[in-house]
């Protein structure tokens, strides 16, 4: 997704404009504002009003930008593309499966995105592959302990209801030799 080129047709906004999962958001640090699915073009806006208050007029131009460039061939492009870096950085992150993943970005670290739009959070991106790979090991790691903790935790309670049926079984088996 060419989010450096959407966030100069609104204007630079201060606002991030970022790729999450196919979704074009318009971010605070805490939120996002505006949301755009590139596959249904459905814009949605956080509040249960469903459209920025007039008096918010950077959301507002930004809402109304949107809703007139959607549809657009031009900016079903820019949805669909990733943005070209002149002068690109590698950067490197890792997924869920084990995967390391390599992008590229103009300016290293929070708040910046790779070449597909996707926010560049300290914790996930870095300058080099072996600290990727450091990274996902160690989140790995804590996943396994965790699982682990709750298979215990489960095992436990699992005895613990065998001793409550065992005493079930024996009070239904008194009752029925009465």
């Amino acid at each position: 997704m060419q989010v450096r080129a959407i966030k100069k047709l609104l204007n630079n906004t201060d606002y991030m404009v970022n790729n999450r999962d196919g979704v074009l958001c318009i971010s605070s640090p805490m939120v996002n504002i505006i949301k755009l699915d590139s596959k249904t073009l459905e814009l949605s806006y956080w509040s249960s009003d469903g459209k920025p208050n007039p008096k918010q007029t950077e959301l507002t131009f930004i809402w109304n930008t949107l809703s007139q460039l959607k549809d657009t061939d031009e900016f079903k492009i820019l949805l669909a593309s990733d943005d070209v870096i002149e002068n690109p950085i590698p950067v490197f992150s890792y997924d869920d499966n084990g995967n390391i993943l390599e992008s590229e970005t103009d300016e290293l670290y929070w708040p910046n995105t790779t070449k597909e739009g996707f926010l560049m959070y300290d914790n996930v991106w870095f300058d080099e592959r072996s600290k990727a790979i450091e990274k996902a090991i160690s989140e790995t790691k804590i996943g396994i302990k965790w699982a682990k903790e709750s298979i215990e935790e489960l095992e436990a309670k699992l005895n613990e209801q065998r001793l409550i049926l065992k005493e079930e079984e024996s009070v239904l088996e008194k009752l029925l030799s009465l």
